[in-house]
C-alpha cells in the first residue's frame, strides 16, 4: 500500500509538472533595476552597454525603476525592455505619454536599441572568485500543488465521541495556487538561480468516503458515499526555482449527498505541501 501511495504521488508530481508548463503560471514578470541599485551595480564593476560598449544610465527624470526581461547568456545578461516610457508600456509614445529622455545617447529611452546587456560576470583568470549579482524581481505566478499534511481541529460526533485535533495525510490534495510573487535572482556567469515568496490563494480538491470520517448524525444508505471536498485557503508559498512549500489555513467544504453530517463540514484546517512548475 504504501508502494502504491507513493507511486501515485511521483506519477501526481509529473503530471503537476506538465500541467503547470501548458498553463499561463508566469504573469507580468519583471526584474527591476532602480537608479541606486544601478549605481551601486556601477561600484561592482558591472555595466550597462549596447553592442559597440556604450554604456548606458537610467533617465533621470522617471522616478518608477527600470522594468525588463534578462536572460543569462554565458555570462551576459541580455536586457529585453519591458517598458521604456513614462506611462511604463511599450505602446507606441502619445503625445500625453511622451518619453523624457527621449533620443539621449547614453540614456535609456524609446529610442535605444534593444541590445542592451550587463557585462563583468566572467573570470579573467583561472584564480578569480565566481562572481554575481542579485536583481529583484515580482510576477504573479499560478502553480499546481499538492497539500500533502492537514491538521484539523477536534470534532464531536453524533454519539457525542470527542476526535481530537488530527494530522490528515491519507488523501492527496490536489489545487490551484494564484498570487502576487516577489523574489531576486542570483546571476553568476554559470547559472541563474531564484528565491521567492508568494503569498497568495489556493483551491484544493479531494475526496473523502463518509464511512471513515466523523459525522454528526447518523447516515443510513445501501452504498458508501464518496463525495467532493473543495478546500479553499489563503497561502504562502516559499520557493526556489520550479519547487516551493506551500503553507495554507482554510476551510473544507464537501459536496454530494448527505455532505451536511460530514463533522469537519465548514471547518478551518491549516495545510502544508509542495508546488511545481513555477519556472521562476
Amino acid at each position: 500500500m504504501k508502494q502504491l501511495i507513493l507511486i501515485m504521488t511521483v506519477l501526481t508530481v509529473f503530471s503537476m509538472d506538465l500541467t503547470a508548463q501548458i498553463t499561463s503560471y508566469r504573469l507580468k514578470f519583471q526584474y527591476r533595476i532602480s537608479k541606486d541599485k544601478l549605481k551601486e551595480l556601477n561600484n561592482q564593476g558591472y555595466q550597462i552597454v549596447d553592442v559597440n560598449n556604450v554604456q548606458y544610465q537610467l533617465c533621470p527624470q522617471l522616478k518608477k525603476p527600470f522594468k525588463c526581461l534578462i536572460n543569462n547568456i554565458g555570462g551576459e545578461l541580455l536586457i529585453d525592455p519591458w517598458a521604456i516610457t513614462d506611462s511604463r508600456t511599450n505602446t507606441a509614445l502619445k503625445k500625453t505619454k511622451t518619453d523624457p529622455c527621449f533620443g539621449q545617447a547614453g540614456v535609456i529611452n524609446a529610442n535605444t536599441p534593444n541590445s542592451l546587456k550587463i557585462i563583468n560576470l566572467k573570470r579573467s583568470m583561472v584564480g578569480n572568485p565566481t562572481r554575481s549579482i542579485k536583481l529583484h524581481y515580482q510576477t504573479i505566478i499560478v502553480g499546481v500543488n499538492i497539500i500533502g499534511l492537514k491538521v484539523r481541529p477536534q470534532v464531536r460526533d453524533y454519539n457525542d465521541s470527542l476526535y481530537s485535533s488530527n494530522v490528515v495525510t491519507g488523501n492527496i490534495n490536489l489545487g490551484l495556487s494564484v498570487g502576487y510573487s516577489f523574489g531576486w535572482t542570483k546571476f553568476t556567469h554559470r547559472s541563474s538561480h531564484s528565491w521567492s515568496i508568494t503569498p497568495g490563494l489556493s483551491f484544493g480538491f479531494s475526496s473523502a468516503s463518509l464511512s471513515k470520517e466523523p459525522l454528526k448524525k447518523k447516515v443510513i444508505t445501501a452504498y458508501t458515499p464518496s463525495n467532493f471536498v473543495l478546500s479553499p485557503s489563503t497561502s504562502i508559498i516559499i520557493a526556489r526555482n520550479d519547487i516551493g512549500l506551500i503553507f495554507s489555513y482554510g476551510h473544507d467544504v464537501m459536496f454530494g449527498r448527505h455532505s451536511d453530517a460530514w463533522a469537519y463540514q465548514g471547518k478551518g484546517f491549516f495545510g502544508l505541501g509542495i508546488v511545481a512548475g513555477l519556472k521562476l
